[in-house]
């Protein structure tokens, strides 16, 4: 019980999983820091999150609004449009809107995602792709500046913060799933590497992996948004940071307390083979200078 209690005072403090044996540190830790870690990681994310959709969706859909005619809507499935046509609302590099009842195409793409409302359908164009929606049925859908604008302003704050709050939980839950998906490999190689490593501390420390990876992913996010990187490199970025769990996870494995073969203590069985062998070693000579000549 002395041994367990210096092992515990001499074990490094799980705050920071920022290094390889930060990282390890989160194996022998409770749950309950990991978790709390976990939840100020994902405050960070969750804001980058609310400031990315504020700045690059929430912006330009109002600057659509603002252009939209007094006249126009979706009705039995076909679109009516009252303004001229074709025509580009909300420009922007991250999100753009097209009014193109006649689906001429002639404004091109000019932003990463668009969507393009044709007379029957609308469009999203994107790097992942094309799709195309029909119009619902039995629904009126009102594209004027007067109906939409006083709707949009005042669900906009609400959306916003749902889109934070959500991310708070998605990213929990997501943290939960990889960790589970971490722990078998950890384990596997742990094993091999003679480390100590139970189920529920490789759960931990996959779970304390992933956090600088989201970290990494919500910077490159950020500088998605001032322009610093194009949605190219942000795809590579969103690959590079599973990279980086995964490194993280399997280099901290070697920051882990190796298994040893620790001395019997009183109260303890010890090994009878080992002792045998041992008595056998050790056994005194015999002092009558006679042996057994048969």
């Amino acid at each position: 019980m002395v041994d367990m209690h210096a092992e515990e005072k001499t074990a490094p403090d799980a705050w920071q999983p920022f290094t390889f044996a930060g990282v390890a540190a989160f194996a022998t830790a409770r749950t309950s820091r990991l978790l709390l870690v976990q939840g100020i990681v994902s405050l960070a994310c969750a804001a980058c999150m609310a400031v990315f959709f504020h700045a690059a969706w929430s912006n330009s859909i109002s600057a659509a609004i603002e252009q939209l005619p007094d006249e126009g809507g979706i009705r039995n499935r076909e679109l009516t449009w009252g303004g001229r046509g074709p025509q580009r609302l909300g420009a922007g590099t991250f999100l753009s809107f097209v009014i193109d009842p006649d689906g001429s195409g002639e404004l091109g793409e000019a932003a990463d995602v668009e969507f393009n409302l044709t007379r029957h359908e609308l469009r999203i164009r994107s790097l992942f792709g094309y799709a195309a929606l029909k119009y619902p049925g039995g629904v009126v859908i009102p594209l004027t500046r007067a109906e939409l604008q006083p709707w949009w302003g005042a669900r906009r704050p609400i959306i916003l913060g749902l889109v934070a709050l959500g991310s708070v939980f998605w990213l929990l839950t997501m943290w939960c799933l990889l960790a589970l998906i971490y722990s078998i490999p950890l384990r596997l190689i742990a094993f091999y590497r003679d480390r100590k490593l139970l189920f529920s501390e490789a759960w931990r420390l996959g779970g304390a992996a992933v956090l600088p990876a989201a970290l990494f992913m919500s910077m490159a996010l950020m500088g998605y948004l001032i322009h610093r990187l194009n949605f190219l490199q942000l795809l590579a970025a969103g690959v590079a940071h599973v990279l980086i769990g995964w490194l993280l996870a399997f280099v901290a494995i070697s920051h882990l307390k190796p298994l040893s073969v620790a001395p019997a203590s009183p109260g303890h069985l010890s090994n009878p083979f080992a002792d045998a062998s041992s008595a056998q070693t050790t056994e005194p000579p015999d002092e009558s200078g006679t042996g057994n000549k048969d």
